[in-house]
């Protein structure tokens, strides 16, 4: 097992080096377009946080959240990597509010670069 997280570390890191976009989103995460059209979030070292296939991203104060294609919606704290994933979009309201932020509009990642200049 350790072996295949290995793997998929260092092609995660392959693939960054061929990204043609990605945004630092804290020192610890990274949200990079990996084939095309799919984006992630990695740590520095390429290791994934998130896989492939987020549409969709918010930032809030040390928070991102967002949708994942396929598995819902997700809440990543950016400081200490904590991640809820496979969330419904109520969980994810409730996991909002939680930590005192309320849901926002999430922003199609594929448009990000044009607006975004990081979370915290």
């Amino acid at each position: 097992m350790k072996r295949i997280a290995t793997s998929a570390a260092l092609i995660g890191a392959a693939l960054v080096g061929c990204s043609d976009q990605s945004v630092a989103l804290s020192d610890r995460a990274i949200l990079t377009e990996l084939d095309g059209s799919d984006w992630g979030i990695i740590s520095p070292n390429g290791a994934f946080l998130i896989q492939p296939k987020i549409t969709a991203l918010s930032c809030e104060q040390n928070w991102a959240f967002g949708h994942h294609d396929g598995s819902g919606y997700f809440l990543l704290n950016l400081e200490t990597g904590q991640l809820s994933s496979q969330l419904k979009k109520s969980e994810l309201s409730d996991e909002l509010a939680r930590v005192n932020l309320s849901f926002t509009e999430l922003h199609a990642v594929e448009s990000f670069d044009r607006y975004f200049s990081g979370c915290g």
